[in-house]
């Protein structure tokens, strides 16, 4: 249809009706602003919208043979429910102009026909069609950006680690908390070959699929920096470089990198431009780290970054953040800032860096209220552990994955990747890994009865030729220990319940199974000697 175009079915069993409306509307058909075309019953007109399609309006009359005007206009929506129409009635046949407003008619007219109301009419109807597929396109187009904002998301979730190192002599735990709308915030954690740990966090400027792109191509870039050189400084000298060749957007990200050394408890790092991290000292006070007057990345292709190094005394933190945190927001505009900030991490008593971001988390969200969240939200913790008394070494990791089938591949992958590097017996490894396959597959299955995404924590550690897996979840209270029916062999599979040979075959490989419930979560704790 060419713009100003409409055209109007006119259905009606009076033949000389054609004629005169092409007569009485000739001025608007020579205009270009209605094209007429006919059809003479219901049925008629229902196979022309089938066929050619395309039409605005259809005007028509009540009482006609074959199929009268308001099984036609019952049938419409079966065709195009997006056209418009009007009915056409005897004057006083105010029980059939009713029905018809009932079932869906956007207007009406009487017999005889006055044509300058019926211009009139057709220009209201007109006038509201339009509006309508305005809105319509409105729509798709909120819909195509809501599905790109969407995979930007997921492009931004699927980058950042899920699993932490973690020994004795330090814990590491970073989460991020995506706003409604996609933006720029990352962090990264790189394990070095000599024992050193690297750590990252950044913030994209804007907002948006340009900025989860922008997020992208920094994370890349520093990851590939980060492995050629063990100076943060010449780290964010390259990347700088490299973001700021064809920039004509002037997109910028704000970066804190270093690195740790957790034989020496030295951190060393270099700030573009980001947010003072906090550090928490073992009393539980607390200074901001200081500053190294660098620039946000992306802007200066030549900026010299510095670098500093501070010492993490044992039970001390260091604990980055992004501006969403500071700047998260209540109703009235008040803001959470930095004071109130420091006032979480100077309480004190947490257990694990875990902890530490948890409760930094729920203190933002409670401070906003039911104020939408407009910023993304990351904290990465670091924390130097105390030594116990007989300086044994124990090493873990943590990995959080969705309860989803097709993550088993992910967890036993990452537990045989573990015990690879600490040397663990083999075949200690396939046991556990036969075991966790069965635990986690029954969390997927029967710790909720949702089709919400929920996360399962699983944690492996080795002390010494021990090593531990413990898996958490959110889902039902269940002790799958005591609660899992007893096996009976004889009984038919469809007989037997559900659970009861998996949890036979967990005890019997493993050396020590316990359970527990942690307030909202159910901790599964298998332990393997060799």
């Amino acid at each position: 249809m060419d713009e100003g175009k409409f055209r109007i079915l006119v259905v009606d069993d009076e033949i000389d009706l054609e004629q005169l409306m092409l007569q009485r509307m000739r001025r608007e058909i020579r205009r270009g602003r209605y094209e007429f075309e006919f059809a003479h019953n219901g049925a008629e007109a229902l196979e022309r919208l089938s066929k050619d399609g395309g039409f605005d309006i259809v005007l028509s009359d009540i009482n006609m043979p074959v199929m009268d005007g308001l099984t036609l206009l019952a049938r419409i929506p079966e065709v195009d429910p997006d056209v418009r129409t009007v009915m056409v009635s005897a004057y006083g046949d105010m029980e059939n102009i009713r029905a018809s407003m009932n079932h869906g008619a956007f207007d009406f007219v009487t017999k005889p026909i006055d044509f300058a109301d019926l211009k009139v009419t057709i220009e209201r109807t007109i006038e509201n069609l339009i509006l309508w597929r305005e809105a319509l396109s409105t729509r798709d187009k909120l819909v195509a950006l809501q599905n790109e904002l969407d995979v930007a998301r997921r492009m931004q979730q699927d980058i950042l680690p899920k699993s932490f190192p973690t020994s004795k002599t330090f814990d590491l735990y970073a989460s991020m908390i995506s706003a409604l709308s996609v933006g720029g915030d990352f962090f990264d954690v790189y394990e070095f070959d000599d024992g050193r740990i690297g750590v990252a966090i950044a913030d994209v400027s804007g907002k948006g699929v340009p900025a989860a792109m922008f997020m992208m191509a920094s994370c890349t870039l520093l990851r590939a920096c980060a492995a050629t050189s063990s100076s943060p400084a010449s780290v964010l000298e390259r990347v700088n470089t490299m973001l700021s060749d064809d920039n004509d957007a002037m997109t910028f990200v704000t970066l804190l990198y270093g690195i740790y050394d957790p034989e020496t408890k030295q951190f060393v790092y270099a700030n573009g431009g980001h947010n003072l991290p906090v550090i928490v000292k073992p009393d539980s006070t607390t200074e901001l780290l200081e500053s190294t007057g660098g620039v946000a990345l992306g802007v200066m292709k030549d900026f010299k970054y510095q670098e500093s190094t501070v010492t993490l005394d044992p039970g001390s933190m260091i604990v980055l953040y992004t501006d969403g945190v500071v700047e998260a927001e209540k109703e009235n505009k008040e803001l959470f800032e930095i004071d109130r900030f420091c006032e979480i991490l100077q309480g004190g008593g947490f257990v694990d860096a875990k902890e530490v971001t948890n409760e930094i988390f729920n203190r933002v969200k409670e401070f906003a209220g039911e104020n939408p969240q407009s910023d993304d939200i990351t904290c990465l913790v670091l924390k130097s552990q105390v030594m116990g008394k007989d300086g044994g070494a124990r090493v873990s990791r943590t990995l959080i994955v969705p309860n989803n089938r097709e993550e088993i591949r992910t967890v036993t992958t990452a537990l045989k990747e573990f015990c690879k590097q600490k040397n663990f017996l083999f075949e200690a490894v396939l046991q556990t890994k036969l075991c966790l396959e069965e635990i986690f597959t029954n969390v997927v299955s029967y710790a909720h009865d949702d089709d919400q995404e929920h996360e399962v924590e699983i944690i492996f550690s080795i002390e010494g030729k021990t090593l531990t897996v413990e898996v958490l979840d959110d889902g039902f209270p269940f002790d799958p220990l005591q609660e899992a029916p007893t096996l009976n062999v004889e009984s038919s599979l469809e007989d037997r319940g559900i659970g009861g040979a998996g949890v036979r075959l967990v005890k019997q490989l493993m050396t020590d199974v316990r359970y527990q419930r942690n307030g909202d979560r159910n901790h599964l704790t298998m332990i393997k000697e060799t």
